[in-house]
């Protein structure tokens, strides 16, 4: 795979290729390490070829991040230490075993860790058993299998498995205070990674397992690494002192942000029209939305529209309010029990 290919969006991931965007040794590992598509054998191999290939160089200081001299010398311990996790797990002395798994359009674990087996290849075997006893191998998204302790009390593994059964997350809740710094070290980084997103498109928020969350659309207002200068380019009217401190957060950022500061602030919507401006992250995350807005979620065309500059504030609240008002009453029908003669009786 490509650097830009472990990019969970395809509209950041596509935008960067055709801008042929350069990025550092320490930037590709990130991109490689915030993919929730790719498999942990296809992480570590593209972490090998950032080693054999790439300049080395440091990992500064970050609030949320420890320096370390040597990006090469942290990623060969990244994934010692992730290996070492994977062999521990796969010793089954004094430890139990429970699985749960998640299905496409449900929005709750299956199983949830509640039956405890004396062995990995029993609770696999367990599983493998139900989701084909009721015919869901084909609506798996992921399963995950956690090993409890007997003897040190708490401490648990857990291992995410795509439904073909690739290894995709590695968990543990036991690790050495250094250990655990190290494999936590790209979640206190923040990256100004460009994506091709204006103010006033229409995103979706594209968790490569999470299925549910794809079809949820939201307005963009703004970016986290929206800069000063790029804020005019992205169809923002702010004002000077907007534009101001908008410099002041990116800058801050920039020196003391971590994922969560990657983030999208935006507008979503609800089935009764009704809409809320709302921060979510990773900006890493984000598709353009290319489905039809129904119901009352086609308020955010409009707020859309309003953010482009193509309806005015007074149109903004009278065309919103008609779609709430259209889908109360729409609602509102459901609950009235007459025939569809009598409905066209009183002409409506």
């Amino acid at each position: 795979m490509e650097i830009f290919d472990f990019i969970d969006s395809k509209a950041i991931s596509n935008h960067l290729k055709s801008i042929n965007y350069n990025c550092s040794a320490t930037e590709k590992a990130f991109i490689v390490a915030m993919s929730t598509k790719a498999t942990i054998k296809e992480k570590h191999n593209a972490f090998k070829c950032i080693i054999a290939n790439d300049k080395d160089e440091k990992i500064e200081k970050r609030p949320n991040t420890c320096e370390y001299p040597s990006l090469f010398a942290f990623l060969e311990r990244y994934m010692q230490i992730e290996n070492e996790i994977v062999d521990e797990f796969y010793d089954t002395q004094d430890a139990v075993f429970r699985f749960r798994y998640l299905c496409k359009r449900d929005k709750t674990f299956c199983e949830d860790f509640q039956t405890v087996y004396p062995t990995f290849a029993l609770c696999y075997n367990a599983f493998r058993k139900e989701i084909e006893e009721y015919e869901m191998v084909d609506e798996i998204c992921f399963y995950e299998i956690r090993k409890d302790s007997l003897t040190k009390i708490g401490k648990q593994i857990k291992l995410k498995y795509t439904p073909s059964g690739e290894l995709v997350d590695i968990d543990s809740n036991f690790l050495s205070e250094d250990d655990s710094e190290v494999l936590s070290a790209f979640e206190g980084m923040w990256f100004d990674i460009p994506t091709p997103f204006k103010k006033g498109d229409i995103l979706t928020y594209n968790r490569h397992y999470w299925i549910n969350e794809n079809s949820v659309p939201v307005v963009l207002d703004s970016l986290s690494t929206w800069d000063a200068d790029r804020f005019p380019e992205s169809g923002s009217g702010d004002t000077k002192k907007a534009i101001a401190h908008r410099k002041y957060l990116y800058d801050y950022y920039k020196k003391n942000g971590d994922i969560s500061d990657m983030n999208v602030r935006g507008y979503f919507g609800s089935e009764d029209g009704d809409f809320y401006w709302e921060v979510a992250h990773s900006i890493l995350n984000y598709e353009y939305f290319d489905k039809p807005l129904t119901d009352g979620y086609r308020s955010l065309q409009v707020v859309s529209d309003y953010l482009k500059g193509v309806l005015d504030i007074d149109n903004l609240t009278k065309i919103t309010r008609y779609i709430i008002t259209e889908e109360y009453l729409k609602n509102s029908r459901k609950y009235i029990h007459i025939t569809d003669d009598y409905w066209k009786k009183i002409d409506i």
